[in-house]
């Protein structure tokens, strides 16, 4: 593709667009004169000297558009003129700030070697049992990771909270316990 998606617009009398770079399906090239886009959409079978063809054949006689190879050239005798050239990505995006439910899962206090930490995700236990040396971060990553693996929610441990996300949105019920590592007689 091109280095940049758009090149700067100039004042011309004539002008020559050189295109290069790989051809995908959907992009829309497009040759901006006077302010006024021309356009081709690249189909599957394009190629750079089909996609040249493609705009000349849509710039109006006025600006006498022809092609050499993967080259445009536009010009007119009437005086100076913009021209521009741009690339369209036939992708796009979409952002839904409305779907997702989030909920922080806060652990704090001291751990204890054999204690069981556990969060109740829609009546399901996802538990880690502590370890030698493990502290309320290291809690949080195991039960995060825990909780990652559930269909249709995101769990990130930071630090010792866990943001624990339903992707579709929607209420959940979640419940945490912590259980001894000791039994009394």
């Amino acid at each position: 593709a091109l280095a940049s998606s758009v090149l700067p617009c100039e004042i011309w009398t004539s002008a020559s667009f050189n295109l290069d770079g790989a051809v995908r399906e959907g992009e829309t090239w497009t040759i901006t004169l006077d302010g006024v886009a021309y356009s081709h959409v690249a189909t599957s079978s394009d190629t750079l000297a089909t996609i040249a063809t493609g705009l000349a054949n849509a710039v109006p006689d006025s600006y006498s558009p022809s092609t050499s190879g993967t080259t445009v050239q536009v010009s007119t005798t009437s005086g100076a003129f913009t021209a521009e050239l741009s690339l369209t990505a036939s992708g796009t995006t979409a952002t839904d700030t409305t779907s997702a439910t989030t909920t922080l899962i806060t652990l704090s206090g001291s751990v204890h070697v054999g204690e069981i930490w556990m969060v109740t995700l829609e009546e399901t236990d996802y538990s880690h049992t502590v370890t030698a040396g493990e502290d309320l971060y290291e809690v949080a990553a195991s039960l995060a990771e825990a909780l990652n693996a559930v269909d249709e929610f995101i769990a990130k441990a930071e630090g010792s909270v866990i943001a624990l996300t339903k992707m579709t949105g929607g209420s959940f019920t979640v419940a945490t316990d912590i259980q001894a590592s000791g039994a009394g007689t």
